[in-house]
């Protein structure tokens, strides 16, 4: 299934086991020096279980966590989440409460309440519209785990990403 995607904002909804989104922004619907900025946004990232890392791709539906972090190969930029981990509390203590924050109230929002991720991706967005003909046609987000100790690799951590929506926004 391809989605066609809004070269100035676009989103494609991923689930935690599929993190390859085909897209289509060509050079012709945005050339590559008509933006200043390209900007990934992630919204809704469950951050209730182990940490991790997530790297980000474009145009390489292969990639994964031994790829590396070359340009070459799609490489475009990460973020971490800092995981909490199972919920040692009683029964309800993790659950995320949907009060609405009033004018006036100090109180923190809940500890797990979904995060907010940007990764600036300009200059790959441009190196993918000025060397492929068709664009930008595939985003891949592959999450890893830090290796264990005594360990010279990281295992994939597919299960750990879980969020809303993925917006590709240029300015």
């Amino acid at each position: 299934m391809r989605a066609n995607i809004n070269p100035n904002v676009a989103s494609v909804q991923p689930s935690s086991m599929n993190l390859t989104r085909e897209v289509s922004i060509t050079p012709q619907d945005r050339p590559p020096h008509s933006f200043n900025r390209a900007d990934l946004v992630f919204e809704g990232i469950d951050h209730s279980d182990d940490s991790f890392e997530a790297l980000i791709y474009f145009n390489n539906p292969k990639a994964n966590y031994r790829t590396g972090r070359s340009a070459e190969k799609g490489y475009v930029e990460s973020f971490n989440i800092f995981g909490h981990g199972r919920c040692f509390g009683a029964p309800g203590h993790c659950d995320i409460s949907n009060r609405s924050l009033r004018h006036g109230d100090l109180r923190e929002p809940h500890a797990l309440t979904p995060l907010q991720k940007r990764v600036v991706g300009t200059a790959a967005l441009r190196a993918a519209l000025q060397e492929h003909a068709d664009g930008l046609t595939c985003i891949k987000v592959v999450p890893v785990q830090r290796a264990q100790e005594g360990k010279s690799w990281r295992k994939s951590a597919t299960k750990l990403l879980r969020f809303g929506k993925v917006t590709l926004k240029t300015y």
